[in-house]
């Protein structure tokens, strides 16, 4: 095992330098000399104590975070294979990935098959026990095991082997599954910033956004009591007239100011309006449909009624609230039950002051609305399958 894996109840090795420091010091195990400088055994303790507060804890495992010279930035190292993970809440991951693939955990460092394939030759037959056996025991190991059997005879000549269990067809069957899900390897979807241009993880684009660019909201975004940014035109225009700052000069063409603040007024008046933003209509060159923009993320929707619902659970995801029931989208559902498992669903049913004849009256089609447990959306129930096996379908494998 490395170095930053321990057992639970092991202890840090601490030990005193013998080598570079001509005081006698101690050096912290997990880390370089340049990160951590030697000091005194009561200093390098406490350092070593908050490296173990901040350790991830895993079945038998405490797994602390590597800032040796394996990699240029401080890393966690996997208990069953030789990956190298620098968040702490990715390695919380890749360790439940990685236990399904392997149920045994192998020698670190070793190789990247960790499927568990227990030895069933157990000693090599001697010519008295093969004469003894009747009939010969061929056993056929899974493509993705590497590593041939030491044989002493050529491989093109069978040779009957000694089992000393009987060989199931289950266990050969599980061990061909596990084989076959190493191959479905899951692959990240890379997308650009349109911002700063780098490329990143596509769950990821949402906090890449709000750490990076939380100041920077677009044109099309403004707060209440900001005014429309109308501006003479000095560039293309030659009688300096002024642009819609929503449209391009394609929809609508410059014009005198009194006009162009009669369109603006238009956009604001069909705008959005959400919490403390005013999200008006965008016609630039974002998109080839006029759309909205959502002023927590970069996604951009065409219809009105969409970019409400979308702020709405965007709002919730951004702020991420405690795993207790998130408020009601619209007046018109109220919650009934608090979820008591972690495969029991919150239905959202109408209150008893809406009647059914007041419903109908103005032919208004109510979806009914579920609770995900997992993420704590709200969508539609016949929706809810489809959610669950794109969103968690890594967690309902887990739990089953």
């Amino acid at each position: 095992m490395h170095v930053t894996i321990l057992k639970r109840g092991q202890e840090a090795p601490v030990e005193r330098c013998t080598t570079c420091c001509s005081n006698l010091k101690y050096h912290c195990p997990f880390c370089t000399s340049e990160v951590y400088h030697p000091n005194e055994l009561h200093h390098v303790k406490n350092h070593v104590f908050n490296h173990l507060s901040l350790a991830v804890k895993h079945k038998d495992f405490i797994i602390v975070k590597c800032n040796l010279h394996c990699r240029d930035q401080a890393h966690f190292h996997c208990c069953y294979c030789t990956a190298t993970v620098i968040r702490k809440v990715q390695i919380i991951k890749h360790l439940t990935a990685c236990r399904i693939r392997s149920s045994t955990p192998s020698p670190w460092p070793g190789t990247e098959s960790t499927f568990d394939t227990e030895p069933i030759v157990s000693e090599p037959v001697s010519s008295k026990e093969a004469a003894s056996i009747t009939e010969p025991v061929f056993i056929k190991e899974p493509a993705s095991v590497t590593e041939p059997l030491s044989i002493t005879e050529p491989p093109s000549v069978p040779k009957p082997v000694s089992v000393t269990e009987p060989v199931s067809v289950n266990k050969v069957v599980s061990i061909t599954k596990s084989a076959s899900l190493a191959k479905h390897v899951h692959m990240q979807k890379k997308i650009q910033c349109t911002r700063c241009g780098i490329t990143v993880n596509k769950k990821n684009l949402d906090m890449h956004n709000r750490r990076k660019h939380s100041l920077t909201m677009h044109v099309t975004v403004l707060k209440r009591g900001q005014e429309a940014p109308v501006e003479r035109c000095n560039t293309c225009c030659s009688n300096l007239r002024y642009h819609c700052p929503f449209c391009t000069s394609e929809v609508y063409h410059p014009n005198e100011l009194h006009h162009v603040k009669n369109h603006v007024f238009n956009h604001l008046s069909l705008a959005v309006k959400h919490k403390n933003f005013i999200i008006v209509k965008c016609n630039l060159s974002c998109r080839d449909q006029a759309h909205f923009h959502c002023c927590y993320c970069t996604t951009t929707v065409i219809r009105k009624v969409q970019i409400i619902k979308h702020l709405t659970a965007c709002q919730r995801r951004s702020a991420r609230p405690s795993p207790s029931p998130p408020p009601c989208l619209s007046k018109a559902f109220t919650f009934v039950t608090e979820p008591s498992s972690a495969t029991e669903l919150v239905y959202i049913t109408e209150p008893e002051s809406i009647t059914k004849s007041a419903l109908l009256a103005k032919h208004v089609h109510i979806q009914k609305k579920v609770w995900c447990t997992h993420c704590g959306i709200t969508v539609n129930k016949k929706n809810l399958d489809v959610h669950i096996r794109r969103k968690h379908s890594l967690k309902v494998n887990s739990v089953r």
